[in-house]
This record gives C-alpha cells, structure tokens and sequence, in this order.
C-alpha cells in the first residue's frame, strides 16, 4: 500500500462524505438528526455507510478486512 493509494482513497472518502452532507443529505433528515427516535439521523447514517462500502469496494479493499477489524496486540501480548 503506498502513500499516493492511502491519499487516493482519503480523496474519495472525503468526497463521498460531501456527497452524502451536502447533495443527498433531504431536509427531513436534517430535521430529525438530533432525535434517536426518529428515522432522520438513521437514514444519513445509512447514506454514509452506502457511500463507504462503494468507495472501499472501488478501492479493491478486501472484504473480510471490511467486515472483520482487529485491534493491533498490545505491547505485552504475545503475536501470532
């Protein structure tokens, strides 16, 4: 993984977060945000995690790594 990959897809990371703020995000969800019981905030939650999945699928990035994140071992913890 290089430097200009990692910066490539930070672009289109932030990119995607513009997209789902400022395009796509309704007035209704902007409205209900602020209210757990409310499906506003849930749905431009979703409208990120859409926009990611494809930015990282774009991005080769392998699924299980996706699906399946793992804590780095502590300093005193034996590896492997």
């Amino acid at each position: 993984m290089t430097v200009g990959w990692v910066l490539l897809l930070l672009l289109g990371l932030e990119l995607k977060h513009f997209i789902a703020d400022y395009v796509l995000q309704a007035g209704w969800m902007i409205a209900q945000k602020g209210n757990f019981l409310a499906a506003g905030g849930y749905a431009h939650a979703g409208l990120h995690a859409i926009g990611s999945a494809i930015v990282l699928l774009i991005a080769r990035v392998p699924l299980p790594a996706l699906a399946a994140p793992r804590a780095p071992p502590s300093p005193g913890s034996r590896a492997g």
